[in-house]
């Protein structure tokens, strides 16, 4: 079947063409495996004992290991590896417009800056990219709303169609609807923990970007306070820009 994480190629192309595609990154499905499992109501993600079966394995009641978890059948429904569950990413609700509206033009802001010629860390971003990391001891694959990798920790001449092995610099997730901010922001410690040393959460309703570092505590930037970090040299970001390109009310 294939590794059916959404992945590197796919994530360019979906972010290319803007809003327009974000019902059809690539994702891990658990819809098809149908066992004692309904299609899309994915009672994995309350840690209930199930059957899995696809023709690469058959598990109950039991772990997935990070190689079972990436074998899965792909579908329209994003799954994330967390202790061991195949956990949909967007419960309690999926991402609405807000979501899909900003995640193109963040990634546009990070693939400008990356991609040009004068930034002194050149890199790639990326949509709905899984990454491969560790989180309390436990095999843990997210699936950011975007991500930002350098060169220098993923050459391009590595670069291959399947998840993130390497620890980008940067991760960005958009609150969605029926999510709090405090579980965001546990997610945003996780992710400093794995050794990510920066993240963003996005705020639609507050038009806030909250930034997250391993050293210092987290700051919240609004209006036209401006996100400017020497670990990501260069880079200037505006919230209310943001929020005015992707035409958020």
């Amino acid at each position: 079947m294939g590794i059916s994480t959404p992945k590197i190629e796919w994530s360019h192309l979906a972010a290319g063409f803007g809003s327009l595609l974000d019902n059809c990154f690539k994702t891990v499905k658990v819809g098809d495996v149908r066992a004692s499992l309904d299609r899309d109501s994915a009672i994995l993600n309350n840690g209930d004992p199930v059957m899995l079966s696809t023709p690469e394995l058959s598990i109950s009641g039991q772990k997935l290991t990070p190689e079972q978890f990436l074998a899965l059948p792909e579908g329209d429904i994003v799954y994330e590896l967390v202790d061991g569950r195949a956990v949909s990413k967007n419960e309690p609700m999926s991402p609405k417009r807000f979501h899909a509206r900003l995640q193109p033009v963040l990634w546009r802001i990070l693939e400008d800056w990356c991609s040009s010629p004068e930034c002194p860390k050149p890199g790639s971003a990326h949509t709905e990219w899984a990454i491969v990391l560790t989180r309390k001891a436990e095999p843990w694959i997210p699936v950011p709303d975007v991500t930002y990798i350098s060169n220098e920790r993923l050459p391009v001449e590595a670069m291959t169609d399947e998840p993130c092995f390497a620890i980008p610099e940067l991760v960005i997730e958009i609150l969605s609807p029926g999510q709090s901010f405090g579980a965001i922001a546990q997610k945003a410690t996780d992710y400093l923990e794995a050794g990510i040393p920066r993240v963003w959460v996005v705020d639609p309703q507050a038009k806030s970007i909250t930034v997250f570092y391993p050293d210092a505590p987290p700051r919240t930037f609004t209006g036209s306070q401006a996100i400017q970090d020497d670990f990501l040299p260069g880079l200037k970001v505006i919230p209310q820009d943001v929020f005015a390109q992707a035409r958020i009310p």
